[in-house]
């Protein structure tokens, strides 16, 4: 098959990602104000449970087929991509200013993840231990928010026939637009495989780079809508959210799944950019920092993201 026919797949596929990636998010949306889930949790556990399936599900894909480096690429590359480019293109838009209330819990969040990105540092080869704590640390702070936040008792006083029928309506959006996600997924991370090989391209570089944008438009698309709206908590709640989960329950899928030890020996560049961002967006949103995101630090996380594109290309050409 010519290269040309694969780039078109690519293409084509990563446009059908978007397009269901997105039919799931609006979807979510409207099931979501049955349960009454505040701005933040929205944004945490459930919009970035639906933005994050993209990346789970080509992650998924590249360790069946035996790339696991696209794999950690991809989840690694992503959360770059959300921190410096998505945080960082919104903010210079306009300013991000979030509660104070909201403030702990997501620097609570980042510093869970920091913790995570220094235990990968110091143990560059995880084993599947590793893999189920990262999950087991998913699952308690996914119940945790909902045990606190979602106040279950007042779905009854919307119990409706309109809201019954509307309900299962977008419950079966939903699973059609995650059965487009899984079908275009194999054929990104397929057409991707193959791409790297007959361009002799690292293909991490098309894991951390290339896919990790691709299934990150998600994650922008809901973002710079709910800036849009003055939705600052969900805007920041689905974007860290999703890089906690990519950094707890698909990293840790991931390692329990591979039928070897991951070796991340050749990531650690990539995760001293991850390790650089998450810091950098702790002291921006810290008492170090202005507790906001304003245009000079997305300029400054913007221009990070342009650092970790330009350090991959010269490690290729």
């Amino acid at each position: 098959m010519s290269i040309v026919l694969e780039f078109i797949i690519f293409l084509v596929s990563m446009i059908v990602l978007d397009v269901s990636s997105d039919l799931m998010i609006k979807a979510s949306v409207k099931i979501s104000e049955l349960t009454y889930i505040g701005e933040l949790s929205l944004g945490f556990i459930l919009l970035s449970i639906i933005t994050i399936l993209p990346e789970f599900t080509m992650s998924m894909m590249a360790i069946s087929s035996g790339g696991s480096e696209i794999a950690i690429g991809t989840i690694l590359g992503a959360l770059v991509t959300h921190i410096c480019l998505i945080l960082g293109l919104v903010s210079i838009k306009e300013p991000l200013d979030v509660s104070e209330n909201t403030l702990r819990r997501l620097l609570l969040i980042l510093s869970v993840i920091a913790f995570i990105i220094a235990l990968l540092i110091l143990v560059p080869v995880p084993g599947k231990i590793i893999g189920y704590v990262l999950v087991l640390f998913f699952i308690f702070f996914v119940y945790h928010n909902v045990k606190n936040e979602t106040r279950f008792n007042l779905i009854k006083k919307k119990n409706t026939k309109e809201t019954f029928l509307n309900t299962g309506k977008n419950i079966f959006l939903i699973f059609s637009g995650f059965i487009l996600v899984l079908i275009s997924a194999r054929f990104t991370i397929n057409s991707g495989i193959k791409i790297a090989r007959m361009l002799k391209i690292n293909e991490f570089f098309i894991g951390s780079t290339l896919i990790a944008l691709g299934s990150s438009v998600p994650e922008l698309a809901i973002t710079w809508s709910a800036m849009k709206k003055g939705k600052e908590n969900l805007a920041v709640g689905n974007i860290i959210g999703s890089s906690f989960m990519g950094m707890t329950l698909i990293l840790g899928l991931i390692l329990i799944l591979s039928s070897n030890n991951v070796n991340l020996v050749s990531s650690i560049e990539l995760i001293l950019f991850v390790s650089g961002s998450t810091i950098l967006l702790w002291i921006f949103l810290g008492n170090i920092g202005r507790k906001r995101l304003d245009r000079f630090e997305g300029s400054v996380l913007l221009f990070l993201y342009i650092l970790f594109i330009l350090r991959i290309l010269t490690k290729i050409y």
